[in-house]
C-alpha cells in the first residue's frame, strides 16, 4: 500500500502536465500549427494551472508574458520553429510550428465573377454587381484573425450615359458604396468599364497601405 502511495505521489506531477497544450489563439483555426512573421501571435498554454518554476521558450522570435499562461510571440524569420515548456531541464510540453509570412492580398469586387480574370481586367455581369456591390480583400491560405480593413477607394465609371457624361468618379468610404453611389453604377448600366483604384487598407500589422488597382468590365 505504501509503495502504491509513493508511486502515485511520484507520478502526480506528470499527470498534472499530461494535458498541457500550446495553442496560437490568433488563428481562425487554432488547431493549425502556424504563426505569422511581423504580427503579434497570441500564444496560450492550456491544461496548466501555474507557471511557477517553469520556463517557456522558442527557437525563433521573442516571447512576452501577459500573465495567466498567455504570451505574445513576435517571430524573426520564416522558418519552422519549436515552442517548449520546461520544468528545469525536463520538457513538459513542446510543439513545432511553421512560421509563415502574410501573403500579398488582392482586391475583389462583388462575391462572384462570370469568368476568370485577365492580368488586368475582371468580368462581371451587371446584375451580379448591383446585387452585391462590395469590395473585398482576399489572400490565399491566410488564417490570421486580423484581416485587411478597407479604408477607402475611388471608382471611375467609363461608358454608358449618366447625366450626359460617359465618365463618373466618386470615392467610397469603407468596403461598400452608399445607395446613391450604387445608383450611379446602375445608371451607367452594362458595357461599362469600372476602375477601382487608390485602394487604402489597414493590413494585419496595423499599417495603412495602398493596393494595386483593378479594372472591371461590366457586361
Amino acid at each position: 500500500m505504501r509503495k502504491r502511495i509513493f508511486l502515485f505521489l511520484l507520478l502526480l506531477p506528470l499527470f498534472s502536465y499530461s494535458q498541457v497544450n500550446i495553442i496560437n489563439r490568433s488563428l481562425t483555426d487554432s488547431t493549425l500549427n502556424i504563426a505569422y512573421v511581423g504580427v503579434d501571435n497570441e500564444i496560450e498554454l492550456t491544461g496548466l494551472k501555474s507557471l511557477s518554476n517553469l520556463n517557456f521558450s522558442t527557437t525563433n522570435g521573442r516571447l512576452t508574458e501577459l500573465g495567466q499562461n498567455k504570451y505574445v510571440l513576435k517571430l524573426f524569420e520564416k522558418s519552422e520553429f519549436t515552442l517548449s515548456l520546461k520544468d528545469k531541464a525536463k520538457v513538459i510540453a513542446q510543439k513545432t510550428f511553421k512560421a509563415d509570412v502574410i501573403p500579398d492580398p488582392y482586391p475583389r469586387f462583388s462575391s462572384q465573377y462570370d469568368s476568370t480574370k485577365t492580368p488586368l481586367t475582371y468580368y462581371i455581369s451587371f446584375n451580379n454587381l448591383i446585387e452585391d456591390p462590395v469590395l473585398r480583400i482576399e489572400a490565399p491560405k491566410f488564417y490570421f484573425k486580423n484581416q485587411w480593413k478597407i479604408v477607402s477607394y475611388r471608382i471611375t465609371l467609363d461608358g454608358g450615359a449618366f447625366n450626359g457624361t460617359l465618365i463618373t468618379e466618386f470615392t467610397v468610404e469603407g468596403p461598400e458604396p452608399t445607395k446613391e453611389q450604387v445608383q450611379k453604377i446602375r445608371d451607367h448600366g452594362s458595357n461599362t468599364f469600372m476602375t477601382v483604384e487608390d485602394i487604402r487598407v489597414i493590413d494585419p500589422e496595423g499599417w495603412t497601405r495602398r493596393l494595386v488597382p483593378i479594372i472591371i468590365n461590366i457586361k
